[in-house]
C-alpha cells in the first residue's frame, strides 16, 4: 500500500506517492495542506482478504469439553448487510474496488444468504429510505403554501377593511358617550 501526498502551489498540483494511498489535497482551503481521505471500513478489508470465510462462524477445538465451541464471524451479518445495501444504493453492487474500498462482490452474498439468493437484489433494498415525515410531505406542503399565497393579498385587504369598520368613531363627543355608557353598567 502507498501513501499519496498532494501539494498545491499557485501554478501546479504535485502528487508524491510513498509506501496507503489515503491522502489527498483538500480544495476547501487556500493554503497547501495534506488531509487524510475517508478510511476503508475494516469489514470491507476483511471481506476482501478472507472472502466468504469472514462471514461464517468457525468451530474451535476444545479437548477439555465434549461440546463443540464456535468462534463468531469476523464480519457480523448486520454490518455486512449495511455494506451491501450501501453498495446497492450507490450502484457499485457486483464489483469491489480494493483501492477505494467501494462496492460489494456478488460472491459474498453466499456467506450472508446461503446458495439460494446469491446475486438477487430485493426490491425493498432499492427503494431507498423512508425519510422523515417532514421530508416526505415537503412537496404537498409547498403546494398548499403556494395556494394560500395566491389568496393572501385579498385576505389581507379584507382583514384591514374589517378592522377599519370595527374601529369606533373619533371625536370627543363619542368618547364621552362611551365613557358614560360604560359607567352605567
Amino acid at each position: 500500500s502507498n501513501k499519496s501526498y498532494t501539494f498545491c502551489t499557485l501554478t501546479h498540483t504535485h502528487t508524491l506517492t510513498f509506501p496507503p494511498s489515503s491522502y489527498k489535497y483538500n480544495h476547501n482551503h487556500t493554503m497547501s495542506q495534506v488531509v487524510k481521505a475517508a478510511p476503508i471500513r475494516s469489514a470491507l478489508k476483511k471481506l476482501h482478504a478472507q472472502g466468504i470465510a469472514a462471514l461464517q462462524a468457525h468451530p474451535i477445538p476444545d479437548p477439555t469439553s465434549s461440546r463443540q465451541r464456535w468462534k463468531r464471524p469476523i464480519v457480523s451479518r448486520r454490518i455486512a448487510n449495511d455494506l451491501r445495501k450501501k453498495a446497492i444504493r450507490e450502484g457499485s453492487y457486483g464489483s469491489y474496488d480494493a483501492l477505494q474500498g467501494i462496492g460489494w462482490d456478488k460472491s459474498w452474498d453466499e456467506g450472508l444468504f446461503g446458495v439460494k439468493n446469491v446475486g438477487n437484489v430485493n426490491w425493498m433494498e432499492i427503494r431507498g429510505f423512508k425519510e422523515t415525515k417532514r421530508e416526505r410531505t415537503r412537496e404537498s406542503r409547498a403546494m398548499r403554501i403556494e395556494g394560500l399565497l395566491e389568496v393572501a393579498d385579498e385576505k389581507i385587504v379584507e382583514f384591514r377593511q374589517k378592522r377599519r369598520d370595527n374601529k369606533p368613531e373619533g371625536g370627543i363627543e363619542n368618547v364621552i358617550k362611551r365613557m358614560v355608557k360604560g359607567s352605567v353598567k
